[in-house]
């Protein structure tokens, strides 16, 4: 997994001859959950998926199904299995993360906007989920909206016994999760 980077760095990754398959996660922005619907006060970090982010990632459909346009979206089973149904809608107030963590409105770059939940999910993040993060920020999916030029790149190699190889040539291995996939 690459976390946080640039759409230049997507189209290296997209044209390197070792990479088989992908899946980009466009950030879209930060909002914070409200204390009413979450069994903590935390906030969302939203992402818009593509079409190989089901069989590239390790996320489980609990209920419901995977977001296929940009008014849908998939929460955490961890935080809203009580909380949202299939079918409901969620109003999030989207802005940039020290924007939304501070409180402050006055950058002016918000963006309110309704989703109907079409899924909950459960991911093998949600599983080092610390309750106690007052910084908490819990991934929210939807698909076919604007990123804001942050990406996170789920990729597979051809030989995947390089991985080692392939971060030490791009200069990765700190901008690199392993995963046993």
């Amino acid at each position: 997994v690459h976390n946080c980077i640039t759409e230049h760095q997507v189209k290296e990754i997209i044209d390197d001859k070792e990479v088989n398959e992908f899946s980009v996660l466009e950030h879209i922005g930060y909002a914070k959950v409200d204390e009413n619907h979450s069994k903590v006060s935390r906030y969302h970090l939203l992402k818009s998926i593509d079409d190989n982010f089901e069989s590239m990632t390790a996320i489980n459909i609990i209920s419901g199904r995977m977001p296929q346009k940009n008014d849908e979206i998939i929460l955490s089973e961890v935080f809203f299995k009580d909380i949202f149904d299939v079918g409901d809608k969620i109003k999030l107030c989207i802005g940039q993360k020290n924007d939304v963590v501070s409180g402050s409105k006055d950058s002016g770059d918000f963006t309110e906007k309704t989703y109907t939940v079409v899924g909950l999910f459960y991911g093998y993040h949600d599983e080092f989920v610390d309750l106690e993060d007052k910084y908490l920020f819990i991934n929210a999916y939807t698909k076919g909206e604007q990123g804001n030029g942050i990406n996170d790149m789920y990729i597979s190699l051809v030989n995947k016994k390089k991985i080692s190889e392939y971060e030490k040539r791009t200069g990765d291995d700190k901008n690199f999760e392993k995963k046993d996939s």
